[in-house]
């Protein structure tokens, strides 16, 4: 009853809980103990024993075995806990939101969004987020994506994205329409025209410049004029006469994607034809539509393209887009429209249009 265990070379005896114990298959260096409540007997009684391989005290083994616990921790839980918890629709177990990177914020905006089918860890793909609200499920990753795909068999890019695995995916159109995310991609010819041909109609004209654009210096030129009708540096953006708004939307860790379905494309679901960015939180991920006139999602966009395609947006913070402006020798040109004579500002008329402010989609040859 005491678990001795003995030292065969020198026939010396030891407390197992003094040396360490192999149960079940798992190294306990200080013998059983319930992986539950902490418990190192299985009961008050000397009757009750470890259960579930000596995992779980007597007690404890009860709940488990009514399938009363997280299948990823092999806790038990309380009748409270499944507040707090959710139930795999494969295995019809339940999983401690907290296991699986979901917080109560997260299973809240879960419980909002309706008939969303969860998997635990155990049978979903290691890439896969726990949860994507809104994502398109007729388009798939493309795992295998050294990616045999030629510049005459793609038709249009219609978004980017970063995978759970920190690879830039390039949602691809075929020419025969069918559509997924791929990796790999920077070497194929006629890539980058289709980036910033998305990057186009994807956001508002003039927003956002690539230091490769032929015409990067003048949309540069652009946005210091926008930045001097708005009152400088340090007042407030405007775009179109209107101010970006200060939002804080709390449950926002990052941006981890943005997709517009091509001006002739066809796609399923709410709306596809308008920009929308993937939204993470913890291990949530959801597609909700750009606002435009957030300035904190527009800021976090606006880092998602700078780390992901290069690309400088006119929403990033002012000590960084001025870094960028800077690095990517831009901004002499800024500064130019920033200090530019009274007979060059832009009036608020002149927002309101594409054409008045001659901001057209411009073509690249190389990245």
């Amino acid at each position: 009853r005491r678990m001795l265990a003995e030292i065969i070379d020198c026939h010396m005896r030891f407390h197992r809980s003094s040396i360490g114990t192999s149960i079940a298959g798992v190294y306990r260096t200080n013998g059983v103990k319930c992986t539950s409540c902490g418990a190192k007997v299985p009961g008050k009684s000397a009757r009750d024993e470890w259960k579930v391989q000596f995992t779980q005290c007597a007690k404890c083994g009860m709940q488990y075995e009514k399938r009363r616990h997280c299948s990823v921790s092999n806790k038990v839980f309380s009748e409270e806990a499944p507040d707090l918890m959710i139930r795999c629709s494969v295995c019809d177990l339940w999983v401690q939101g907290s296991c699986d990177g979901l917080d109560e914020v997260s299973l809240s905006i879960l419980g909002e969004a309706g008939n969303e089918e969860y998997r635990c860890p155990q049978h979903r793909e290691k890439w896969e987020r726990a949860f994507c609200i809104g994502e398109l499920r007729s388009i798939p990753i493309m795992r295998n994506s050294t990616l045999v795909v030629h510049h005459w068999e793609v038709k249009a890019l219609f978004g980017i994205r970063m995978s759970t695995e920190g690879r830039v995916l390039y949602g691809i159109q075929m020419v025969d329409d069918k559509m997924g995310w791929y990796s790999g991609l920077g070497g194929v010819p006629g890539i980058q025209e289709l980036l910033f041909s998305f990057l186009g109609y994807a956001f508002e004209p003039g927003m956002t410049i690539h230091p490769a654009m032929p015409d990067a210096k003048a949309m540069a030129r652009k946005w210091g004029e926008i930045v001097r009708a708005s009152g400088g540096i340090k007042s407030p953006l405007k775009i179109k006469g209107v101010q970006q708004q200060e939002q804080n939307w709390h449950y926002i860790e990052d941006v981890a994607g943005i997709r517009r379905m091509p001006p002739d494309g066809h796609q399923e679901g709410p709306s596809p034809h308008e920009t929308y960015v993937e939204l993470i939180r913890g291990n949530l991920s959801m597609w909700a539509h750009l606002p435009q006139r957030n300035a904190t999602v527009q800021a976090t966009t606006a880092a998602f393209l700078v780390s992901t395609v290069g690309a400088i947006s006119i929403f990033l913070p002012v000590d960084i887009r001025t870094a960028l402006l800077k690095q990517t020798g831009l901004y002499e040109a800024f500064s130019e429209g920033l200090t530019a004579g009274n007979q060059a500002m832009l009036s608020r008329a002149s927002f309101g249009s594409q054409s008045q402010m001659d901001l057209e989609l411009p073509s690249f040859s190389e990245a």
